[in-house]
C-alpha cells in the first residue's frame, strides 16, 4: 500500500524515524505578457520520490530513507497571491506558507517553503524546505516540480534533494 501525503510538517516525521528528508527556466513564450499567477491552483499528486545522493554514501543512505519515508504526494491546493514579482502562497488546509518569485520571461514562478520543518532523533537534527516550481504557467495550467531540500546538523552531516516526478498545476 502506497502513502500519501500533501507538503505539510508531518511528511518531515518520517525523516527521523528513517534516520538510521529553484529553477527559474522552463516556459515558453516571450516577455512582455502581463503574466500573473495569482489564483488557487491545484496541484495534482506525484511520486514516488527520487533522492539525490542515492549512492551507498552515508548521505546516500540517509537520502535514500528520507525519500522512501517521505513517500507519494497526494494532490494539494495552494493559494497563491502576487504582488509584482514576488508571491506569497499557503497550502490550503495546512499551516505550510511559501514565499516567491515570478519570472515573467520564462512564464514561471517558484515557491519555497517559509520556514524550515524539524525533526530530531538523539544529537541528530534533519530539517527540511519545501520548493514548488510552476514551468509554462501563462495561462491556468503549469507543469510543477516539487523537491524537498534536506539538512543534517553536525551530529549527522548530509544534504540532499527529494525530488518528485513532474506533475501538473491547474488555476481555478
Amino acid at each position: 500500500m502506497t502513502t500519501r501525503r500533501r507538503f505539510h510538517s508531518s511528511m518531515f516525521v518520517g525523516v527521523a524515524v528513517l534516520l538510521g528528508t529553484l529553477g527559474c527556466g522552463g516556459g515558453g513564450g516571450g516577455g512582455g505578457e502581463n503574466f500573473l499567477v495569482s489564483g488557487l491552483w491545484n496541484v495534482s499528486g506525484t511520486g514516488p520520490p527520487s533522492p539525490n545522493p542515492s549512492d551507498d554514501s552515508p548521505a546516500g543512505r540517509v537520502c535514500k530513507a528520507a525519500a522512501a519515508g517521505a513517500g507519494n504526494l497526494a494532490a494539494t491546493q495552494i493559494n497563491v497571491a502576487q504582488v509584482g514579482s514576488t508571491v506569497t502562497a499557503t497550502e490550503v488546509g495546512s499551516p505550510l506558507a511559501f514565499t516567491g518569485t515570478v519570472n515573467e520571461s520564462n512564464q514561471s514562478f517558484t515557491l519555497v517553503s517559509t520556514t524550515q520543518m524539524c525533526e530530531s532523533q538523539g544529537a541528530c537534527t534533519v530539517c527540511g524546505a519545501a520548493s514548488v516550481d510552476f514551468f509554462n504557467a501563462a495561462g491556468n495550467t503549469a507543469d510543477v516540480n516539487i523537491a524537498l531540500g534536506l539538512t543534517g546538523n553536525s551530529a549527522c552531516p548530509f544534504q540532499c534533494t527529494v525530488s518528485y516526478p513532474t506533475t501538473n498545476g491547474t488555476r481555478t
